[in-house]
């Protein structure tokens, strides 16, 4: 297969099909709008690095076998049809300036989905919906989750550096499908402003992996605390007062 990995000129966009595509120093919205490409194969293509500012409703019926990269770019918001975009891999939106994602936005099936150091407020009700193996909403600034977050995720989920103050309850519905993999990360809730967790967090299982709840404001933990099921837990840097009777259980 050739590879072509830079395009220079819109004539060239019929190209995608190939293996690796990176736009550099084109002018993004003269690009997109030749719409000639979008029932051609893309296996992964590369916008990472350049100064898009917004993507055309076209963008919602992309097609892309591997990895979609848009990442360190300009983007304020997205398309509202972006969650009908097909990616096999993975989609990187870090580094950008996002503030909100639209509705549509819990249908995304991938398997990871990057959007940290965006500026991310709140999440649609829909993104309990999404199906992902790994989700990094980290270094935002998010100060609630939807009521509906008890999502079901593969082995990561990180909301560290954001600036929640609580959790909703459906947050200990949260479930990961692999209990047996070795590499399970489990759930970052550090550098928050946390100051108490739902009664339902003791029915999350992270079996082998991590939670970490560092640098919070934590001056207690919910009865359920104890029933936990994890590998690793941390919780320094905190105001908790009432800390041994809690953790006796996890023993």
């Amino acid at each position: 297969m050739k590879d072509i990995t830079f395009i220079e000129s819109k004539k060239d966009i019929t190209n995608l099909c190939y293996e690796i595509v990176k736009i550099n120093n084109v002018i993004f919205e003269d690009i997109i709008k030749n719409a000639e490409f979008i029932n051609d194969k893309i296996i992964n293509w590369n916008l990472s690095t350049n100064d898009i500012t917004s993507l055309p409703d076209i963008f919602g019926y992309l097609k892309i076998e591997g990895n979609l990269d848009l990442s360190n770019n300009k983007l304020v918001s997205l398309p509202e049809n972006f969650g009908r975009i097909k990616v096999g891999g993975n989609l990187h939106l870090q580094h950008n300036q996002l503030t909100s994602l639209p509705e549509s936005f819990g249908n995304l099936h991938i398997k990871l989905l990057e959007l940290s150091y965006n500026k991310l407020i709140s999440l649609p009700e829909s993104f309990v919906n999404i199906n992902s193996e790994s989700l990094f909403l980290n270094n935002n600034q998010l100060k609630s989750l939807p009521e509906s977050f008890g999502i079901t995720i593969g082995r990561d989920l990180n909301l560290s550096h954001n600036k929640l103050v609580s959790l909703p309850e459906s947050f200990g519905n949260i479930t990961f499908r692999h209990s047996n993999l070795t590499k399970l990360s489990g759930i970052n809730l550090s550098y928050n402003q946390l100051k108490s967790l739902p009664n339902s967090f003791g029915k999350i299982n992270i079996y082998s992996g991590k939670l970490d709840l560092r640098n919070n404001n934590l001056e207690t933990l919910p009865d359920s605390f104890g029933n936990l099921q994890v590998g690793n837990l941390y919780l320094q840097n905190n105001n908790l007062k009432t800390l041994f009777s809690k953790l006796f259980l996890l023993l």
